[in-house]
């Protein structure tokens, strides 16, 4: 016999790694060629050759993206599990756990983007790359990194947990959106919206004497009502989640991506300088160099990241919730921002 708890479930922080490590990955093979793209535009190597080699740097990226994401996921995962006071509002908390994933994945990804930006920019492969930067230039424009890194996943993850919010209240519907809800027959009796396990529904005395008591069996008299819809993520809404955080992201942090990308390319000593010389040479505009192949990358590589995630989470709680009898007995849902896992417990049979 297997009994269910209300207790919150949290996972192992290694299986946060594993599934980040997937994000990571799905994020490469999708978004590495528009990715090219925007870096030749951004350091200025010409449009000649501009669709040439675009997997130059893969490896390097691969090599980096895979512990950046890993890196950044924990870090996110960490940050939410900070008791926050109550007057903190929940999005600040969503940036705050996003600014320590950039944080802490700003300082791994710096010496791969160095390989990568090298490799892509003037279409050389990895090892050449390394080749040309050196030990120490692998760390070329770690300050840049991290003044791009750490906003810029704020914003994601800001955004990704609003979405999952807009989705989980209705506000933001798509067409699979009827397969994310489903009734949760364990609420009943839990509050208002369930009746049958709640105070109103123990036996009462036949001879009523207070204007309470009468209270209480009219409402007791009252017929079931169903419990509300709870949100159920599944991996298209996850996808929609990713992807619009991902243009949400570009959008607030190319400007510094821009500036990022011309340090670690040898066109600029530091950021302060890499902003004087874009606005020197191109103007304000120019801090938005490589924004079509930006946003059209944005929307189809962080939805593959967060269903990538998605699927690797899912596969976790599955095996973690097989009962006896081989059938799962775990509901995942989301309600605002916050994921409630319903943990089993066995108490014998």
């Amino acid at each position: 016999m297997v009994a269910q708890s209300g207790e919150a479930a949290t996972p192992p922080l290694w299986q946060s790694l594993v599934a980040g490590s997937a994000g990571g990955f799905c994020d490469t093979v999708v978004g590495h060629p528009l990715d090219t793209v925007k870096v030749r535009l951004q350091s200025g190597s010409g449009r000649t050759g501009l669709f040439s080699g675009l997997y130059n740097g893969v490896g390097s990226r691969m090599a980096g993206v895979v512990p950046d994401w890993v890196a950044c996921y924990a870090g996110y995962t960490l940050g939410k599990r900070i008791d926050y006071p109550d007057w903190v509002p929940s999005a600040l908390c969503s940036f705050t756990a996003g600014c320590i994933a950039g944080a802490m994945g700003g300082a791994i990804l710096c010496p791969f983007d160095a390989v990568k930006i090298i490799a892509q920019s003037q279409k050389v492969s990895t090892v050449e790359a390394m080749r040309r930067l050196g030990p120490t230039g692998l760390w070329a424009g770690l300050g840049a990194t991290m003044i791009w890194s750490v906003p810029s996943q704020g914003v994601f993850y800001l955004a990704y947990d609003l979405t999952v919010h807009a989705q989980a209240q209705g506000t933001l519907q798509a067409p699979w959106a009827a397969a994310a809800f489903a009734r949760d027959d364990s609420a009943k009796g839990s509050g208002p919206a369930g009746a049958g396990a709640g105070p109103c529904s123990l036996a009462l005395p036949l001879a009523v004497e207070s204007v309470a008591d009468s209270a209480l069996v009219a409402a007791a008299k009252e017929p079931k009502r169903p419990s509300p819809p709870i949100y159920r993520e599944t991996f298209l809404s996850a996808c929609l989640a990713g992807g619009i955080a991902g243009i949400a992201e570009w959008t607030v942090s190319l400007p510094l991506d821009v500036v990022k990308t011309r340090v670690q390319s040898g066109g600029s000593s530091c950021f302060r300088s890499g902003v004087a010389d874009v606005y020197r040479c191109h103007g304000l505009i120019g801090f938005y160099r490589g924004f079509g192949p930006v946003m059209l990358r944005a929307f189809p590589s962080s939805a593959a990241a967060l269903g990538g995630i998605y699927l690797v989470e899912s596969y976790f709680r599955g095996k973690s919730v097989q009962g006896p009898s081989g059938g799962e007995n775990e509901g995942t849902d989301r309600k605002g921002c916050n994921i409630v896992r319903k943990k089993t417990v066995s108490t014998g049979s």
